[in-house]
């Protein structure tokens, strides 16, 4: 018999499913097929953290109860599971373990010796046409892959199923096709190390790239700091719980009015030399250097010069919370 969608939650040492029980039939929950698996930490690359699960809502969530615990042994869990084609993976206190998302019952545990594996959540790569599916994450420094049917470690990624980061990461990296992204965790000072977002390969666990948070010699924006202020920085790390991604967004690049046809729909544009008009219908747009919203753009008259626009006004700094 197949359950009603469930509410997961991860609290403290215990994972707890929910079940709501309700007028809702079994055969109405498996219609349900689109979000029905919980394949990321935030559920989608956006981030979103939404469901389309309806069979929960506000007329039976007061009728919820326990369908089943599994004892994590974590101190201080933050963990989202992620569930896929009805397993769900989980970080506890020093192994990943596979459970049936239905009752609970556990189909694999991997022990994690040298470090605990992140507190947080672990992600999925769903393989290609070579390798089965893989549950990836980050114990310490160390970047990890479990064969997602078995818990076996893999051992053609990284030197024996592991990877050495360097800097750790406490928290869920991001699968894109074949791309894990994580970002660090650096040490307090007096210990310098800006912490890059770095880019490994799901198959090999190759390196294959690096954004410096710190920009040097020869790459972009090294000139914004002045002197040599760029060199010992740290604080600068991509510490996100976790990264999302936006789609890919088309640029347009024009020197002066009347030349941004190929920025027509553009969703960003850099813009050098006279003010844009409404005719650059883009979401954001860069003059020398200043943001300015579309609408912050007027219509020129005839006869008349574009006028300057004003700048988006600076959001205020964030508070900072103690």
């Amino acid at each position: 018999m197949r359950l009603p969608a469930p509410m997961i939650l991860a609290a403290g040492t215990v994972l707890s499913v929910l079940f709501a029980y309700s007028a809702v039939s079994h055969q109405q929950v498996a219609a349900q097929p689109l979000g029905a698996d919980w394949p990321m930490y935030r559920g989608d690359h956006a981030g979103t953290g939404y469901s389309p699960l309806a069979a929960i809502n506000r007329a039976n969530v007061a009728k919820l109860v326990q369908a089943w615990k599994y004892p994590l042994q974590a101190t201080n869990s933050q963990a989202t599971p992620i569930v896929v084609n009805g397993v769900m993976y989980a970080p506890a206190q020093n192994r990943v373990v596979a459970l049936e998302a239905e009752t609970g019952k556990e189909i694999w545990q991997r022990p994690i010796s040298g470090s605990q594996p992140s507190r947080r959540g672990v992600a999925y790569w769903p393989g290609d046409g070579t390798n089965p599916p893989r549950i990836i994450f980050t114990a310490g420094t160390r970047l990890i892959a479990l064969e997602a049917a078995s818990g076996a470690l893999v051992t053609g990624f990284g030197r024996q199923g592991e990877v050495d980061l360097v800097l750790p990461y406490n928290s869920v990296p991001l699968v894109f096709k074949n791309i894990v992204v994580v970002g660090a965790n650096t040490p307090p000072p007096p210990a310098v190390s800006p912490g890059n977002a770095r880019a490994y390969d799901a198959r090999t666990g190759a390196k294959l790239w690096e954004f410096s948070s710190v920009a040097g010699p020869g790459t972009v924006g090294q000139d914004t700091w002045e002197g040599e202020s760029w060199k010992g920085r740290s604080g600068l790390n991509a510490w996100s719980f976790y990264f999302t991604l936006e789609p890919a967004r088309v640029w347009g690049v024009a020197d002066r009015v009347g030349s941004l046809e190929v920025g027509k729909d553009a969703d960003v544009v850099v813009w050098s030399g006279e003010p844009l008009t409404k005719d650059a219908k883009a979401r954001m747009v860069f003059v020398d250097g200043q943001l300015y919203e579309p609408e912050d753009k007027p219509e020129p008259r005839r006869g008349e010069a574009s006028p300057s626009p004003s700048p988006r006004a600076p959001s205020p700094a964030p508070e900072v919370q103690p």
